[in-house]
């Protein structure tokens, strides 16, 4: 129960409009003519605790000072101010890349944001992502592909907003920079291979790269290659590549080594040809 004695509140005017994060907070100094606490109340995206108001966002906050009074006061009438909280201003930068000549170019991805307020992050301020494209200033800004392999140089990683949002900051871009090196250089070992019989066994092939990394197969004629076992399909000269494409450190495709491989028919068509001929004779290779 409350007193009749009645009772105003005095709440000094609040800034009308600010940008969020300037300030994150502010103290509230309203009072009560009876000299009695006044409690706040808050709605939009702010917090109290106390005298304490503290930004959440940006939107419309309404900050209510009360004072429910006492057994000797009445409740004083409620008092509100209005703050209209606009959007922070942050930087979203395309992170730079380096890699050797000759490796594929991946899909760019990385950024970064500054300018976040308070305990505000990339995660949980924004949603969506941008879009990030390499391009070659020397043909017009032309996008470098995902894939493709540009000359040793510099070219810009521009950046656009895409699906990147946020409800509490606006951005500006600030493009990145691809840095296309001449890689760490790398030798492939790759012994000679002896002539076989056509109908013999997979060959297990045992290329090395001097850089430790991982050597790829190819072959060309009457052969396959499955992982580093070449099947031989038919008689014939066949020829096999070792390549290694490099990584962030070392050069791609710097070496490969061309190994021919003759093979011969089988010994029952070897003898079907004696007879056939009527005389003997070495098998040429095909």
């Amino acid at each position: 129960m409350t007193g009749n004695q009645p009772q105003t509140i005095a709440f000094p005017a609040l800034t009308a409009s600010l940008t969020y994060g300037q300030p994150l907070t502010l103290t509230l100094k309203a009072t009560a003519s009876s000299g009695l606490g006044v409690l706040y109340s808050v709605s939009g995206p702010a917090t109290t605790a106390g005298n304490v108001l503290s930004f959440t966002g940006a939107g419309t906050v309404v900050v209510t000072a009360n004072q429910p009074g006492n057994g000797a006061y009445a409740a004083a009438s409620p008092v509100q101010q209005t703050i209209q909280v606009a959007k922070a201003a942050a930087t979203v930068t395309a992170s730079d890349v380096t890699q050797p000549q000759g490796v594929p170019l991946p899909p760019f991805t990385g950024y970064a944001v500054t300018g976040l307020v308070g305990n505000d992050t990339q995660v949980t301020a924004f949603t969506g992502s941008p879009v990030l494209t390499a391009v070659d200033p020397t043909h017009n800004n032309s996008p470098l592909p995902a894939g493709s392999t540009p000359a040793v140089g510099s070219y810009p990683i521009t950046i656009r907003q895409g699906s990147l949002a946020s409800a509490n900051y606006t951005f500006s871009a600030v493009n990145g920079t691809l840095t296309v090196i001449t890689g760490k250089p790398q030798t492939i070992a790759f012994a000679s291979l002896p002539p076989v019989t056509y109908g013999a066994a997979p060959i297990a092939l045992s290329a090395t790269a001097s850089s430790g990394l991982g050597v790829s197969y190819t072959a060309t004629g009457l052969a396959k290659v499955t992982a580093n076992m070449l099947s031989v399909t038919g008689a014939g000269t066949v020829t096999v590549v070792a390549t290694q494409a490099g990584n962030g450190v070392y050069a791609g495709r710097v070496a490969a080594i061309w190994s021919r491989l003759n093979f011969f028919w089988d010994t029952l068509q070897y003898r079907l040809q004696n007879v056939i001929l009527g005389r003997s004779r070495r098998l040429q290779s095909l």
